[in-house]
């Protein structure tokens, strides 16, 4: 299995929450057991990287979603894996508000010139 997770982690192109359940999977490992400059070198990431993909593992469900769904990206994520767990649902709830305000805010914007967009 150990194996097949590096290898995994190596060559694929995949969705860092996948890559941060990956490395969490090695370093939870009984037997052999990696350290974090361990897995980075087996990997070929910087310590640092591999770091801060395992920080994405103490996302609430709440933000694990459209974290997923790419609603919102690694930075807000990492941001908001450093809150306490209730402050990561307001939080990714926030950041999926301003997203949808400017995607409004864009969109209305486009289709029509002669109407302002109006957002609550």
């Amino acid at each position: 299995m150990e194996a097949q997770l590096v290898e995994k982690l190596i060559r694929a192109k995949i969705h860092p929450m996948e890559e941060a359940a990956g490395f969490r999977a090695l370093l939870n490992l009984e037997e052999p057991k990696y350290s974090i400059e361990q897995i980075a070198a087996r990997v070929g990431k910087q310590p640092s990287f591999v770091a801060a993909r395992l920080k994405l593992t103490e996302l609430v469900p709440a933000a694990v979603e459209p974290f997923c769904a790419n609603e919102i990206g690694v930075s807000h994520a990492l941001l908001l894996a450093k809150l306490p767990a209730e402050q990561q649902k307001i939080g990714a709830f926030g950041v999926l508000q301003g997203s949808l305000q400017r995607r409004t805010k864009t969109g209305a914007g486009s289709a029509s010139s002669a109407e302002p967009a109006i957002l609550d």
